[in-house]
């Protein structure tokens, strides 16, 4: 297969995006100004979406408020000193703990990987 006719991650990225953009142009987005003055005259209706302030969602008790509990609480039981060992060590840090391993094992190509999700997280 030739290089031109490859198709890439970045190709797929670019084509998408430049999808959207045609989509945006043809049909412009209403202000939020605008939706916000019709938004009691659109509920309950099926039309387009509209846009609302995050203050309007509330995350109730069910599943996924206990899988939010449930990782929370593995996020703060994991060893913040094992997880940064790569990190002080590449930053020439004195580092006493013992690596995590997994994918943020001294010797694996992803380390880092995980301890950037964690920090999101």
């Amino acid at each position: 297969m030739s290089d031109q006719s490859r198709f890439t991650r970045r190709g797929f990225l670019g084509s998408t995006l430049s999808a959207a953009a045609g989509l945006v142009v043809l049909h412009p987005v209403e202000t939020s100004e605008a939706s916000t003055e019709s938004n009691e005259s659109h509920a309950g209706s099926t039309g387009p979406v509209r846009p609302f302030p995050l203050k309007q969602v509330r995350l109730l008790a069910g599943p996924l408020r206990d899988a939010q509990a449930l990782n929370a609480q593995y996020l703060l039981a994991l060893p913040q000193d094992r997880l940064l060992h790569t990190f002080r060590v590449n930053a020439g840090l004195p580092s006493g703990a013992q690596p995590i391993g997994g994918w943020e094992k001294p010797d694996c190509e992803l380390r880092g990987h995980f301890t950037g999700h964690y920090l999101s997280a």
